[in-house]
């Protein structure tokens, strides 16, 4: 890393490429990313990347295509999803279908990015800088205070909202403040996303769990089942069909071939 920043101060201003080549290499230095992924998110900086914009979460996810850009997401999230206790009895299969719904943000340092008191819409998943959780009272006093860093998340009240098929009168509040300390990078997972998710997954998700059967939520499980199950036949019926126009030309085939002896 200190060899890096002494060739992005030793190259100057002069030459644009060669300084984003030395950002690429720092981000992902700072990030960890994998030595397989290096190679192709070098490639495709270098290519596609316009040299005025800076190396970050946002950018990289621009210019890769889709097979990479799942491969990103699940490099940052996928272990602190496996840490949510209200996730642990999910397949890693299950929570990788989960990230495909993640979507990456930047805020500036010193920039609230949840307050408290207000609707809790999205989860929160740091994966570059710090940012302050924090309750305070009428006097600006504070009653709770914790860092957030790279690796945490905030708004997991979500998934236990999700699982349990309340209602939007139901929905969770934020408990606290959220505000960025540095620069961050980070995914964020939308309620709206995740509830669409778990009531087309209700099994995944009430498996080995007691459920508050009120009336209310037994007909919102009804529906969460009625609406599988009709995700089910959906995806049966495009198989089947993607399929068909080839067992009709195999079928044409054979019966020209019969027809030609």
């Amino acid at each position: 890393m200190v060899q890096i920043c002494r060739k992005i101060d030793a190259t100057g201003f002069g030459n644009e490429k060669e300084i984003q080549k030395l950002s690429a290499d720092l981000w992902l230095h700072n990030n960890n990313i994998p030595i397989h992924l290096k190679r192709i998110i070098r490639q495709y900086v270098a290519w596609k990347l316009e040299y005025s914009k800076d190396v970050n979460l946002q950018t990289v996810l621009s210019v890769l295509p889709l097979k990479h850009k799942e491969s990103i997401k699940i490099h940052f999230c996928l272990a602190t999803l496996k840490k949510l206790p209200m996730l642990q009895h999910i397949s890693e299969q299950m929570l990788k279908r989960i990230i495909d719904h993640v979507k990456p943000v930047m805020y500036n340092a010193n920039s609230y990015i949840i307050r408290e008191g207000e609707p809790l819409d999205f989860m929160l998943f740091i994966t570059q800088g710090t940012a302050w959780s924090f309750t305070a009272n009428n006097y600006r006093s504070f009653t709770s205070f914790t860092r957030l860093k790279k690796g945490d998340c905030y708004g997991e009240e979500l998934v236990q909202w999700t699982s349990t098929f309340a209602s939007f009168l139901d929905f969770p509040m934020s408990h606290s403040n959220v505000k960025s300390h540095t620069k961050v990078e980070a995914f964020i997972l939308n309620a709206s996303e995740l509830m669409t998710f778990v009531s087309t997954n209700w099994s995944h998700f009430t498996r080995n769990k007691r459920l508050d059967l009120t009336r209310s939520n037994l007909e919102r499980l009804d529906s969460a089942a009625l609406q599988s199950v009709r995700n089910f036949w959906e995806s049966y019926r495009r198989r089947r069909h993607s399929h068909y126009p080839r067992r009709l030309k195999i079928q044409r085939s054979s019966v020209a071939n019969r027809a030609t002896f």
